[in-house]
C-alpha cells in the first residue's frame, strides 16, 4: 500500500508541475499580448492625433478635406 501511495503522490506532483508550467506559459503569453495591444493602441492614438491636427481649411468644407486627403494619400495609406 505504501508503494501505491508513493506512486500516486508522484503522479499528483507531476500533474501539478505540468499545470504550473502551463499557468506560467499562459501568463507570459498574456503579458506579450498586453504589450502588443498597448503598442497598437499607442500607434492608433498617434494616428488619430495626426488626423485631428490636420491643417484642413475649415471654410473649404468637404472639397478641402478631399484635397487634403489626396495630398496626404501616400502617408495615410502607409498606416
Amino acid at each position: 500500500m505504501g508503494a501505491s501511495i508513493g506512486r500516486q503522490n508522484a503522479a499528483v506532483a507531476d500533474l501539478k508541475a505540468r499545470a504550473d508550467a502551463e499557468v506560467n506559459a499562459m501568463a507570459a503569453s498574456e503579458t506579450a499580448a498586453h504589450r502588443e495591444a498597448a503598442a497598437a493602441l499607442d500607434q492608433a492614438q498617434q494616428q488619430a492625433q495626426a488626423l485631428s491636427d490636420a491643417p484642413i481649411d475649415p471654410n473649404a468644407g468637404c472639397a478641402g478635406a478631399i484635397r487634403w486627403g489626396n495630398a496626404q494619400a501616400a502617408e495615410l495609406s502607409s498606416w
